[in-house]
Order: C-alpha cells, then structure tokens, then sequence
C-alpha cells in the first residue's frame, strides 16, 4: 500500500474526495482538523501581507518545509515544499505557487528561487485543475517549466443513483428550481443575481432561486423582499449541498473572478443547465447553447494569454468588491432564465447535456480516479 503524506499546513475542502478516494493500493494520510471551505481571518490577513509590493523585490512567497518518513509521497496543495522524500503539487491557476502575486515571478530574485524549486528532483508533477491552468503556466514562469505538468479535473463523484429520470422530472417541474453557491456573494455576482429574480417574481412567480452564502455579508440586504428567493447559511456538508443540486435545474454563476470553479463542476455532476459569465475554465464545463448559456463579464480579469489584466487597476476594485450591478447581464440572465422556463424541452436537453459531460472521459470520477493513480504509482 503506498502512503500519500498531504502537507499542506491547510486543506480545502473539496480535496477530502481526493483522499477519502478508496484506491487499491493508495491512501492519503491527512488531519481533518486543517480541511476549510472559508479562509479564516488569520488566513486572510497573511494574504494581504504577502501581496505587498516590496516582497514582490525580495523574492518572498510560502515554501513549506516537510518530514513524513512513514510516507512514500507527499502532495501539496498551491505550494512548493522543501523536503528529502518525492512531492507533487495540486494548482488551481499558476500564480498561486506564488501566494496568487503575480509580478513577482518577473523579478530577479523569485526567478532564481523558482529555477531551483521547479528544478527540484524531489518534485515530480505539478497537477492543473484545469486545461486553462496547464496552457497559460508557461506564460508566467517560461516554458522551460512545463515539463513537469500534468492535467486532471477535481475528483466529484458520480452519483450513479442520480440519472435522466430525475433530470427530467426537475426539467418540467411546475416550479422552476435555481441554484447560487459561493462564500464570496458580491465577488461571484450575488447582487446580479438578486436583481434578476426580484425583475423576475412579478411575471414568473414560479421561477426561484436558493442561494447560499455566507450571511454575514449581505446583512445589510432586506431578504424578506425577495419572496422567490431563499437564503442559506454557506456552512452546509457535502450530502446537504448535493440535494440541492439535485432539484435545481439551473445553476447562476454571474461571476466576475474564477478560476477551476469547482461549484460549476459539481452542478454538472447534477445535470443542471449552467449560466454564467465566460471566466477562466468555466468555459471547459460550458458550452454556448449546449448545456447552458455564457456571457462576457462586466471587466475582462484575465487577458488572452490567462494572465490578469492589469490595466484600470481601479476600476478591476470597483467592479469586483463594490457591489455595483451589471445591468447587461442583468437584463441577459434575465431572458435567458425565462426562455427556459417557457420552453421546457430545451431546458431538459440542456441539463442532460451537462449531465453527459460530466460523466465523460475529461470529467468522470473513474477517468479522475486512474490518472491520480498512474501518477502517484509513477512518482513513487
């Protein structure tokens, strides 16, 4: 049986599939006490530090210093480890090897601590959660980096028990079910959200929506005014959240700053009809008219090549944190949700669109599942 040491000095959350996984051969030996899905305020404040700009001249970003004799491998998560036994690194997007800083790959010092970590014997793989994280790592570290890489998708489960049937049966409900998940309420477009079911209830009073977040963000919103629109605390486990994925039929992403989307992958894996602004990898899930809809974003976060825009820095703040509405997509989501409402048999080909993709080769927990497999075997 091989031993897989998880370092990482915290562990998000969707990650405990990966190592709760019963392989034949393999097991992950991690502490439950460092799982998280929402970054604590200490967690929180070192990010803001590291971002300052004088690191960016000296150089710094986090490299964790492990032992696990008892273990065959380690596996990190967004970061470079020093140690004496193999490792693989899990990335959701370049920068984060880097703290999410990044200009500082661009300065001498942090290049000539990257040459040695990427050049590292001990490190075996880095693992992209998605192919737009494979493709644009080159474009920030060089290509000489990338011999390394590898690609799979976040491990989700496929649950057997859930098939077309009841992909039908929410399809051409009476009540037309929506979804909005994420700890980040007006960073992911909640307030687009909340505009276009308050436009909506008039007409369309059976078209609602659940969202779930944390609350205490948006305590300054009256939600009793919303009546087609309920409010769940963003602390629900893994069987919670599936039931709700379960009877929605259209999961809302109007974000305006995304990477591997994970709530995305997890909302096909239910074969919901998806929505959403055309950000990062959402675009390897979503299909225009295939299994769902995707519209361009208030401000473009990530240039061409992946790597974020950096022009009108100001406006990137206004735009991501103040809250203002995207009255285009606002109006955009709107005649979409209705035109699914109205016309039932493109909604139910939709959502069993995104429930075929998620079951296949790129996507399937088995496919997922082999590859971590062969690499960890090959590593070891």
């Amino acid at each position: 049986m091989l031993r897989v040491k998880v370092v990482t000095s915290n562990i998000r959350g969707f990650l405990k599939t990966l190592f709760d996984y019963k392989f034949d051969n393999i097991t992950f030996i991690y502490s439950d006490k460092k799982i998280y899905d929402i970054a604590n305020k200490r967690r929180s404040l070192f990010a803001k530090l590291i971002h300052m700009k004088i690191f960016d001249y000296l150089g710094i970003f986090q490299v964790v210093k492990a032992k696990y004799n008892n273990e065959d491998i380690g596996v990190t998560y967004n970061r470079f480890l020093k140690t004496n036994k193999p490792y693989l690194i899990l990335s959701e997007n370049p920068s984060a090897l880097v703290n999410y800083c990044w200009d500082r790959p661009n300065h001498y010092i942090t290049k000539q601590r990257l040459k040695k970590l990427f050049r590292d014997n001990k490190l075996k793989n880095i693992i992209c959660l998605s192919k737009t994280c494979f493709n644009s790592f080159g474009n920030l570290y060089g290509i000489e980096y990338t011999d390394k890489l590898k690609q799979i998708y976040p491990l989700v489960v496929d649950d057997l028990n859930y098939g077309n049937t009841e992909v039908r049966m929410k399809s051409y409900s009476d009540v037309l079910e929506c979804l909005f998940i994420s700890s980040d309420f007006y960073l992911k477009g909640g307030q687009d959200a909340l505009k276009v079911f308050n436009t909506i209830y008039e007409k369309y009073p059976n078209i609602k929506l659940t969202i779930i977040t944390k609350l205490e963000q948006i305590k300054e919103i009256d939600i009793a005014k919303y009546k087609n629109v309920t409010f769940l605390e963003f602390n629900l486990s893994r069987q919670e959240l599936n039931e709700y994925y379960k009877k929605s039929a259209i999961f809302i992403n109007p974000t305006r700053m995304d990477s591997s989307s994970l709530c995305t992958l997890e909302a096909m894996k239910y074969g919901c009809t998806l929505i959403a602004t055309d950000m990062y990898a959402i675009r390897e899930m979503l299909t225009n008219e295939y299994n769902g809809f995707m519209h361009k974003p208030l401000y473009d976060y990530w240039n061409d090549d992946f790597l974020p825009n950096t022009k009108d820095r100001k406006y990137k703040e206004y735009v991501l944190h103040s809250g203002v509405i995207d009255e285009d997509l606002v109006e955009w989501m709107i005649q979409k949700i209705i035109y699914l409402y109205i016309n039932r048999n493109i909604l139910y080909e939709y959502c069993r669109n995104s429930l075929i993709r998620a079951r296949n080769e790129e996507f399937s927990e088995i496919s997922v599942a082999k590859k971590w497999k062969k690499i960890i075997e090959e590593s070891c």
